[in-house]
């Protein structure tokens, strides 16, 4: 079965949300508390859409690396030579490896540990 707000928070709980009157408070509770809100939350809101992940200037040179963890997954970026900063899976797809385990400076290669 899929998950929903009604399944995670209850009826109960999101009734103020169905009303045609202005809503005067913010979600219940359980929202900023319960494991399974925060999964749903990062499937559906999150992991579909453009986020911010951090700022251009925390990757100032070519060869700086940051890797971070966006709606759960592990997301890895990097300022290319061209000084374009892209967004990579921070996985080996051959093994399924993290690539980068915190930030770094001037890098001339990505490479797997595993496969070196």
């Amino acid at each position: 079965m899929s998950q929903t707000l009604e399944t995670i928070l209850g009826r109960e709980a999101l009734k103020d949300f169905e009303t045609a009157d202005p809503i005067k408070h913010g979600l219940p509770s359980g929202a900023y508390t319960n494991q399974d809100f925060f999964d749903l939350e990062q499937a559906r809101v999150f992991a579909g859409n453009w986020a911010f992940v951090g700022f251009a200037h925390e990757l100032a040179e070519p060869g700086d690396m940051r890797p971070l963890a966006m709606a759960g997954l592990p997301v890895l970026l990097v300022r290319g030579k061209d000084r374009v900063i892209r967004a990579f899976h921070n996985v080996c797809r051959h093994r399924g490896m993290k690539l980068v385990g915190e930030a770094c400076s001037g890098r001339k290669l990505l490479a797997c540990p595993y496969h070196a």
